[in-house]
């Protein structure tokens, strides 16, 4: 099977392709995080010392002991040792030496996670700005006798009026996200689907119905914020749930006509069903949604842009989160 689960956050990577986990950021996410550690312990700063200082003391124990035991022991011991001191510390470097050729403390420049925690960021921006400008309007009002305070009030009616329109679109992103994370506990049941074995499919089979419940509450959870569907990107990401979780039904049934396949092939060789024989509907052909890859890369353009919408509304010199509230001062 190419997947493999990523051994910190559980998200399903391709085995080869893959170099940095695209939800957590780590470093080869699907070697396990017993060999990691392996590999941590035995590169480790103080083990690569300690391995050479071990050949030096052997090369020092082989001169005492020619000189205390001397003979043919001693022949021995002049001959063996220094070849033993050479391994040891040839093999305490070239550890230290791989422990940089494998950086496992290094992440990927972008990942779901640090996404996530940037949108968070700015929804917390937006609920201070949000506040500080409520504040200022309630200062404001009691100021009305004074006509210079029309134009300030008119700024800050305008900010609040366009906090709730970014806040949709940030809120946005992280459908996105979670929309991303459950076409990837999709997408590898469908994989290796010629030589599927009959525990490998019922194993799949639960997966799916456990993706089918998660799928069915996020839609659920979404169609219930109807003031996010006032954002064309909501509308599309509640689309392509909808499309999904019925792809997801498909795959499903697929499944348990595959099971059924398999057990009639296990059992009486004369009873034989083909794959021609199903509906094309369920067939895993027809399912295209489960490409959490390329979703991946939509989702990073998009949150780019805002990002750079972001900046523009930012004045340089001047805290993010601010800018709002600073208009109402």
């Amino acid at each position: 099977m190419p997947y493999q689960p990523c051994r910190d956050c559980g998200f399903q990577v391709l085995v080869q392709p893959t170099t940095f986990c695209p939800n957590c950021g780590i470093y080869e996410p699907f070697i396990p995080k017993e060999v990691v550690e392996k590999i941590d312990a035995f590169t480790d700063p103080q083990g690569c010392v300690l391995l050479a200082s071990m050949g030096v003391g052997a090369l020092a124990g082989a001169y005492w002991g020619a000189v205390w035991w001397g003979g043919w022991g001693a022949v021995g011991l002049i001959l063996g040792m220094p070849i033993i001191c050479f391994l040891m510390f040839a093999i305490g470097f070239g550890l230290w030496n791989d422990r940089k050729k494998v950086p496992f403390e290094q992440k990927a420049p972008e990942f779901l996670k640090k996404d996530e925690e940037l949108i968070t960021q700015r929804l917390q921006e937006l609920e201070e700005q949000e506040k500080g400008i409520a504040t200022a309007r309630t200062q404001i009002e009691q100021e009305t006798a004074t006509s210079g305070w029309t134009e300030v009030a008119a700024a800050l009616e305008e900010a609040a009026e366009a906090i709730p329109e970014k806040r949709q679109q940030y809120k946005v992103k992280l459908w996105a996200i979670a929309l991303v994370r459950w076409h990837n506990t999709l997408e590898p049941l469908r994989a290796d689907w010629d030589t599927m074995t009959v525990p490998e499919c019922n194993r799949r089979i639960e997966a799916a119905r456990t993706a089918r419940t998660k799928g069915e509450a996020l839609l659920r959870e979404w169609e219930a914020q109807t003031e996010m569907l006032e954002v064309s990107e909501a509308q599309m990401t509640l689309a392509r749930l909808r499309d999904t979780v019925t792809a997801c039904n498909q795959l499903l049934q697929a499944l348990v006509a595959k099971q059924a396949i398999l057990a009639l092939k296990e059992g009486d060789g004369n009873l034989r069903l083909s794959v021609g024989s199903l509906p094309e509907s369920i067939l895993p052909d027809a399912i295209d949604l489960f490409n959490a890859r390329v979703a991946i890369n939509e989702f990073s353009m998009t949150l780019k842009e805002l990002e750079s919408e972001h900046a523009k509304n930012t004045p340089p010199g001047r805290p993010e989160g601010t800018k709002k509230k600073m208009k109402g001062n």
